[in-house]
């Protein structure tokens, strides 16, 4: 008789034994969200299928706790664990698995972790010339990368239309990019972190120009007698001409188109300049404030002037001699 009551408390235990054992809680990945700061709103339930396994879920019931005695003791679980805020940066969070049917169980645990968001720089605009007048112009947009990132090779730099194409990441522009609205348009940036995913959304502006109005301006004669074709213009007394009543732009003088285009090569002494040629076309290159230029040109023409040798007497016999 005693014999039998000591294998059936046995079988008992080893069955206990074997009930709690069929209740695993598995480790699962932390959980990583974004923030401006060390606090963030955690949905703890994005674990619940690594901490199940391969178990059937439809028996199982998991809550979540701030300790570990909480856990064991099934005491304080998180009322609404959908939205958990973190008190430390970061938190260890504990979660218990319990078989509903007849309350064998597990624990595990995993941490809440706030990466800080990117912090990037507000660029400044960027600006180009319109050399057709109509307030559309390509721009590269990579050109304001280094200054959005700081250099962070982490960083990974977009521009889209809208805020929400920046959130979302989606309808990337492609550079070189034409703006959609003529002189003046808002693109958004989204900077990007690598290796966490943390992004950041600023603007960049898009600022078109135009350049300086250019008119057909008059040959630049000059008389010189020598019959050598070469004598000293004073270039800066076309600039009248050559502004039409324009303001705030800067005219210079060079000897080819190409070197007005470059501005290389300027001619430094525009007040008394030699001719090399007669005639002669003189490039003048207009830039106004905004850097944004344009091109016109002229002809320098030395005139012959008029023999100087003293001329015969001229005598009229006019019939009464007085």
């Amino acid at each position: 008789m005693k014999k039998n009551l000591l294998l059936f408390i046995i079988t008992g235990l080893l069955s206990t034994t074997i009930g709690l054992a069929q209740v695993i809680a598995y480790a699962p990945s932390d959980i990583l969200m974004c923030s401006d700061n060390d606090f963030a709103i955690f949905d703890l339930t994005i674990t619940e299928p690594e901490i199940i396994g391969g178990q059937d879920p439809s028996n199982l019931e998991i809550k979540f706790y701030i300790t570990q005695a909480d856990a064991d003791t099934d005491s304080n679980p998180f009322a609404n664990p959908v939205s958990v805020i973190n008190s430390v940066n970061p938190q260890a969070i504990y979660a218990r698995l319990q078989n509903i049917s007849n309350g064998d169980f597990d624990t595990t645990s995993f941490d809440i972790i706030v990466i800080e968001n990117p912090i990037i720089n507000e660029p400044t605009p960027l600006e180009t010339c319109d050399q057709d007048y109509d307030g559309f112009a390509e721009f590269n947009l990579q050109e304001k990368t280094d200054e959005i990132s700081g250099g962070d090779p982490d960083l990974y730099i977009t521009y889209h239309l809208t805020q929400l194409d920046a959130e979302l990441a989606t309808n990337q522009l492609a550079t070189p990019y034409a703006n959609s609205t003529p002189f003046f348009e808002t693109l958004y940036v989204r900077g990007e972190r690598i290796s966490f995913g943390c992004y950041a959304i600023t603007t960049l502006d898009l600022i078109v120009h135009l350049p300086p109005e250019v008119v057909a301006v008059t040959d630049f004669e000059e008389i010189n007698d020598d019959g050598a074709g070469v004598t000293v213009f004073d270039l800066t007394s076309k600039i009248p001409e050559i502004l039409n009543g324009q303001t705030d732009i800067d005219v210079t003088f060079y000897e080819t188109q190409q070197d007005a285009y470059t501005a290389n090569n300027v001619i430094i002494t525009p007040t008394a300049y030699t001719n090399i040629s007669n005639p002669q076309t003189i490039f003048a290159r207009l830039e106004n404030t905004e850097f944004c230029y344009a091109v016109t040109d002229f002809e320098l023409v030395v005139v012959e002037g008029l023999i100087e040798d003293e001329p015969d007497d001229l005598y009229i016999n006019e019939g009464d001699e007085d």
